[in-house]
């Protein structure tokens, strides 16, 4: 009744107004339902997106050392939860955000229980199952354009994502992000530069990506006793920055087949030295630069429709080297010589065969002796497999349960033949043989389930 009672009023005065009164009174209707409509698009999201990712998990983990005795854990609860934001003005600029809870259950402070602390690491500080604080793990913005109508390009600077890339986003069930997992997945900050290269080469799919990241600072923190804040930490052992140098070019992906290489140079590596006695000494020290390189393979279906079974498998196998450059006071990984360290990476996704929905995946990889990877913060609860100086398999299960509900079951099995798979740079790194040492892990499994939640 309302509603007829003002279009009746409203008809009468548009009646009534003069000519120039109701091209004035049309304006302003107008400027109105514009602004209207925009309120209207950013409040049902067009612009401003929000997303939760919440998973809860039980691990059971398990050690054998090489002596014989074990450790384990068979009933380890936690939770994880991602916040996503994404916020797009227009269709050349975009913002990413996560927030991270990755939290075990009945722990929420950092107390004796914790160990050395390595886990609050800026690397892994949203990977590490610890504790109740929310973190950022991705804050970036990516604006997008042309530097001739066949030379697109984007640039991006912030938290960047720099984990779950190809292919270990197979098995996490995410899209992948930069750069190849096999190689690097930590968490960094820093910028990227990528320019599309298909129109101009006529080849599928190529593209070329700058990515520089800063992974430790050597600046003072604030309220130094010198009052200098924030300046150069000359009495720091490391005292120079670790920066990370980057390129991914990705010379072909047609939708099923891609092949992407990736070329990185990290420099002013840390590590721990030890004394004449073996004892390790207070802080790390600068060892120095490692090179890097890596090859990787997808397909995405095989064969052209011949059955729906064949159309979602997915093969994969990837290949990675390093060279380490050490300091020629230092001795890193344990040398001074500069040393070769390769990795075999292969896997296969096929969808289940009692479940139309299902995924059934498996994934081999081996490392070298002088194998070393950036993969601190893959998400297995017994460290990273990537990295491992072995054999490491794997063998999961995952079921989408109902709309944005999913289940997963995922076995891991990690056969080191030397030590140091998951050290840093230093000493600490050195490859031992593993052979009846009582402090040596010789074999790691982690069998896991979990429920996530994913809007």
């Amino acid at each position: 009744m309302k509603k007829i009672v003002i279009s009746a009023l409203t008809a009468g005065a548009l009646f009534a107004a003069s000519d120039a009164e109701f091209e004035t009174l049309k304006s302003e209707v107008a400027k109105l339902r514009g602004e209207l409509n925009e309120v209207r698009k950013n409040v049902a999201g067009d612009n401003l997106k929000f997303g939760v990712d919440l998973r809860s998990s039980i691990d059971s983990v398990r050690y054998e050392f090489a002596d014989g005795k074990t450790a384990k854990n068979p009933d380890l609860f936690s939770n994880r939860l991602w916040l996503n934001i994404r916020y797009q003005p227009h269709s050349d600029l975009s913002f990413f955000g996560r927030l991270a809870y990755n939290k075990i259950y009945g722990d929420s402070v950092n107390h004796s229980q914790r160990g050395s602390g390595f886990d609050s690491f800026d690397w892994v500080s949203s990977e590490t199952m610890a504790d109740d604080k929310l973190r950022v793990r991705q804050a970036f913005f990516i604006y997008s354009g042309k530097i001739s109508e066949n030379l697109p390009f984007n640039f991006s600077i912030g938290r960047r994502p720099s984990t779950v890339g190809l292919p270990l986003n197979f098995r996490e069930s995410d899209a992948p992000q930069s750069p190849l997992s096999q190689m690097v997945n930590a968490e960094f900050d820093g910028a990227s530069f990528q320019l599309s290269l298909d129109k101009v080469s006529g080849v599928a799919g190529m593209y070329a990506k700058l990515c520089l990241g800063r992974g430790l600072t050597n600046a003072t923190p604030r309220f130094s006793q010198d009052g200098a804040d924030y300046a150069i930490d000359e009495s720091a052992t490391h005292s120079s920055n670790i920066d990370m140098a980057g390129l991914i070019f990705q010379p072909y992906y047609d939708g099923r087949y891609r092949v992407v290489t990736q070329f990185i140079r990290a420099t002013n590596l840390i590590g721990v030295e030890f004394d004449n006695s073996g004892t390790p000494k207070n802080g790390f020290s600068n060892f120095g630069a490692i090179n890097a390189a890596s090859v990787l393979y997808v397909q995405e279906g095989i064969g052209e429709f011949i059955s729906d079974f064949l159309d979602r498998t997915k093969l994969f196998a990837g290949y990675s080297i390093t060279q380490t450059d050490p300091r020629s006071d230092r001795k890193m990984l344990g040398s001074s010589d500069s040393k070769i360290g390769q990795s075999y990476y292969v896997g296969a996704q096929f969808p289940a065969f009692w479940s139309k929905e299902g995924a059934i995946g498996i994934e081999f990889n081996r490392g070298d002796r002088y194998w070393r990877s950036f993969t601190y913060a893959e998400d297995t609860a017994i460290g990273s497999k990537l990295a491992a100086r072995g054999n490491a398999y794997e063998i999961y299960y995952d079921q989408p349960i109902a709309q944005a509900l999913s289940f997963q079951a995922r076995y891991t099995l990690i056969d080191y033949d030397y030590a140091g798979s998951n050290s840093f740079f230093g000493e600490d790194g050195t490859p031992q043989k593993i052979a009846n040492q009582s402090n040596l892990v010789e074999r790691a499994s982690d069998l896991r389930f979990y429920i996530r939640y994913k809007y």
